[in-house]
């Protein structure tokens, strides 16, 4: 047993407590992540970050010496936290810059310093070994998340969501197909110095089987984007290889590497997402064209707000404010822009985004200057290709926390060998305030975490109904993270369902309101919260206030259909018909394909017995689903006027529905 145990391999450098601890974040953090959370990916990965950042920072503080950065790369930095901050300061919505939007944490003040931090962090203590184990460390994940969504795809596993492809596309371990193949796209060029590298044959098989594995999960997960950074990234390895004049052997092997891909991509497409290329040339998807339009609307926010933005993490408040008709109104609420520079544009500042992208510029400089001195560097070309896939795909893909990290052991590699530095002595002074900061971004991390499994409890029991428990979980969840607004309405909802005729509603609300003003959703939650207190009581006050709150959200965010719905519903309700019917119009008008507003428009109908009107939006209804029994059912019953009256059409809300 102790021989077996000598050949298992140990980390190397695992007497370096900050490498061995940065070598458990890139290990886990891709991995990682629990059922138990109201979203089960992107909030542990995060809550992991903090905990492991904080305590990465109080290992480097007990060293007394930190090294920060200087030259260009240093000021960049220091320059970018700053603009951040002030970013944070003048938002429309500071407590949300800071904390970023919930649950998608990647475009807070909160995250930004963390990512500069452990940027910093590894910069200054890392050297070409220890890159090298981080990044087999990575290429480990990468195999592991491509195995996992393959699995998925398949229908082993937990997948979600089956879109227009034939198959599923599976989430895999990152929660989404986009953020899971941006990742193994971005770990594939490791492949090359890693094969040629190997010492033994199981090591190539291991290699080369995982980068199949890869390029399989990649077309699998079906994210366009993905392609098209793996693309352009192949593209530019053999590019490099014949410019930088690398042996024969190399440019076989990047040769083979984009040969590899197409056929893959030519044999798998055709199952996982058929439409796929067809769509992005005849701009025929939905999602391909929304998201054209929210390109749009970031882009108009930068304009507007070039200097700190509209605040970090605000873009959904932003995007509901000034967005169009048209396709705008059919395509919900976009909280990212689906492109990192129009993003951090938008939200952050222009001089933000531009010392992103000279960051980013530095390094691909470096990279390439580093090839010219060294066409041998099979790791120098595996950075580069890798940072070329990343930045062409965030182009077109929300960015996830793993791909964020991914990001920073990228540039780290490319940049610490000509960066300098500059050693501060930490006097005690100065130590002990920065270890409480490490503490308390580490402490926060799993406050925050439990705060969220908490609530997890209290939604799951307010749904099934279970309101004692549930009041119980999210009280507690609010008094250790007092920052979050849907912590705070689930708890106004139990204290409504526990007492609805002597609870100080107006005050509550004015809460819910107070710590999102700008965003129509609060204004949505107000009138959830109102009609839930109507329910208990039977008061018509609430449902006056219900319908009054609709009408605010409308004012913030004119092109929404399913909020023309809601107001119309509360309107049905209070017996103002006529009135609700123009409502759902406006509501047509943006979607014509909203089976709840037909669904709505058919009950008012009947209820003013109105046979024909009801006949057509019944029909209306039916050609939108037609695969759907009962409503075929509703539609040929509507034909025989003596059954009109006792048909059961579905238009209502659940009253426990309290989320937008």
């Amino acid at each position: 047993m102790l021989n077996i145990l000598k050949k298992i391999p140990r980390l190397p450098f695992r007497e370096d407590t900050v490498f061995s601890l940065f070598a458990l974040l890139f290990l886990t953090l891709p991995l990682f992540f629990n059922w138990n959370l109201n979203e089960k990916f992107e909030t542990f990965k995060f809550a992991l970050w903090l905990v492991l950042g904080g305590i990465i920072f109080l290992a480097v503080i007990i060293k007394n010496t930190v090294r920060v950065p200087k030259g260009v790369l240093g000021y960049s930095l220091f320059v970018w936290i700053l603009l951040a901050i002030l970013a944070t300061v003048f938002s429309i919505s500071p407590q949300t810059s800071f904390f970023g939007f919930y649950p998608r944490f990647t475009s807070g003040f909160l995250f930004y310093f963390l990512w500069a931090m452990t940027f910093v962090f590894l910069l200054s203590s890392t050297n070409t070994q220890k890159q090298q184990v981080l990044f087999r460390i990575t290429y480990f994940d990468a195999v592991f998340i491509a195995i996992v969504g393959l699995l998925q795809s398949f229908g082993v596993g937990y997948y979600e969501g089956v879109g227009q492809a034939a198959i599923s596309r599976a989430p895999s371990l990152l929660g989404n197909p986009n953020f899971s193949s941006m990742f193994v796209v971005c770990a594939l060029p490791f492949w090359l110095p890693l094969y040629f590298g190997a010492k033994s044959f199981s090591s190539k098989v291991y290699y080369t089987v995982g980068a199949f594995l890869l390029l399989w999960s990649a077309v699998n997960f079906s994210s366009r984007g993905a392609w098209i950074g793996l693309i352009t990234g192949l593209l530019a390895s053999l590019v490099f290889t014949f410019a930088f004049k690398f042996s024969k052997s190399v440019k076989l092997g990047a040769a083979s590497a984009l040969l590899g891909s197409i056929f893959v991509m030519a044999v798998f497409l055709q199952v996982a997402r058929p439409e796929g290329i067809s769509s992005i040339l005849s701009f025929s998807d939905q999602s391909l064209t929304s998201r054209f339009f929210s390109w749009e609307v970031a882009a108009r926010a930068a304009s507007k707000f070039p200097f700190f933005g509209y605040g970090p993490g605000t873009l959904q408040i932003f995007y509901e404010k000034f967005r169009d008709s048209g396709i705008n109104g059919q395509a919900g609420i976009f909280d990212d822009a689906h492109n990192i520079f129009l993003q951090m544009g938008a939200t952050t500042g222009l001089p933000f985004v531009l010392i992103f992208l000279t960051i980013c510029l530095l390094a691909l400089w470096r990279g390439v200057k580093s090839l010219k001195e060294n066409n041998s560097d099979l790791w120098g070309l595996a950075n580069l290709v890798a940072l070329v896939i990343w930045l062409t795909t965030s182009c077109f893909n929300p960015v996830s926390t793993a791909n964020y990290l991914l990001l920073l052991g990228i540039l780290a590699s490319m940049l610490f060998s000509k960066t300098e530095f500059v050693n501060l002595n930490l006097r005690t002074a100065l130590k002990y305030p920065l270890a409480c900061i490490a503490v308390l971004i580490s402490l926060y991390g799993v406050v925050f975490l439990f705060s969220e499994f908490l609530f997890f409890k209290a939604k799951t029991s307010f749904v099934g109904q279970s309101f004692i428990s549930s009041r119980k979980y999210v009280t507690f969840a609010n008094r250790i993270n007092p920052f979050n607004q849907t912590y705070y309405l689930y708890q106004v909802a139990n204290e409504v369902i526990a007492n609805p005729k002597y609870l100080d509603l107006n005050s509550r609300i004015d809460k819910v309101i107070g710590m999102e003003r700008e965003s129509a959703r609060s204004y949505v939650m107000a009138a959830n919260l109102s009609y839930l207190t109507y329910d208990m009581t039977n008061e018509s006050r609430y449902l006056n206030q219900a319908i009054l709150f609709m009408n605010q959200s409308l004012v913030i965010d004119r092109y929404s259909p399913s909020r023309y719905v809601h107001t119309a519903f509360y309107l049905a309700e209070a017996g103002q018909f006529e009135l609700a019917r123009e409502y759902l119009k406006s509501s047509l008008a943006l979607d014509s394909n909203n089976l709840s507003a037909w669904m709505l428009l058919a009950r008012i109908y009947q209820l003013e017995n109105r046979p024909a009107q009801l006949k057509y939006a019944l029909n209306e209804a039916f050609k939108l689903k037609p695969d759907e029994v009962y409503l075929k059912q509703l539609s040929q019953s509507a034909q025989d006027p003596s059954l009109i009256k006792k048909l059961v059409i579905p238009a209502y809300i659940n009253v426990l529905q309290i989320e937008p």
